[in-house]
């Protein structure tokens, strides 16, 4: 077996080293994901919250609806935000145009089927393929808690090579069982 030895520690690269649009953005992404998840119960992990090298630049009211946010990712200038609400009153994803950090605009809204919303799962991956090119979101669904749903849940992909155009591509595959543990 052999020891590893490691050298000193580095240095964490200051936030300022970082270049301004990159710094903006996340910036932005925090505060979308802070703002939005404010009256959200908080986690047990034992890490207290920091806030340490965090400049709010811009902030934006997505909807006045009850619940929090599930997952932040961001792709080409866009923030795509889960609207997380287990009651499920207005589940989907809010493509945000965060490129001007100091005045985000939401441009459009991926709704969630019909008795489901968007949880911990929003992917966005560039696609180059002979049957397909181009910027696809991909998000999960989980049943609402409030509505009989038809199944268990599953994962949606959306076209968002128009950011400000989302199409469906495809909708609530992937998990077969149903609430009753039935197949469909």
């Amino acid at each position: 077996m052999r020891a590893l030895r490691h050298g000193p520690a580095r240095r964490a690269r200051p936030l300022s080293a970082v270049p301004r649009m990159w710094r903006a953005a996340l910036t932005v992404l925090a505060g979308l994901a802070l703002a939005a998840s404010a009256g959200a119960v908080p986690q047990s992990s034992g890490i207290a919250p920091v806030r340490e090298n965090v400049e709010l630049v811009g902030k934006l009211r997505l909807t006045s609806v009850r619940g929090g946010v599930g997952d932040v990712s961001e792709l080409k200038g866009f923030a795509y935000v889960a609207a997380w609400n287990p009651e499920c009153p207005a589940g989907g994803v809010h493509v945000v145009d965060i490129r001007d950090p100091a005045r985000p605009r939401k441009v459009a809204f991926a709704p969630a089927p019909t008795g489901y919303y968007v949880g911990e799962g929003v992917h966005l991956v560039s696609v180059r393929s002979s049957s397909f090119t181009g910027d696809v979101l991909l998000s999960n669904h989980e049943p609402c808690s409030r509505s009989p749903s038809p199944g268990g849940g599953g994962f949606s992909l959306t076209d968002v090579t128009e950011p400000r155009n989302p199409k469906p591509l495809s909708g609530l595959v992937g998990d077969l069982d149903a609430p009753d543990g039935t197949r469909r």
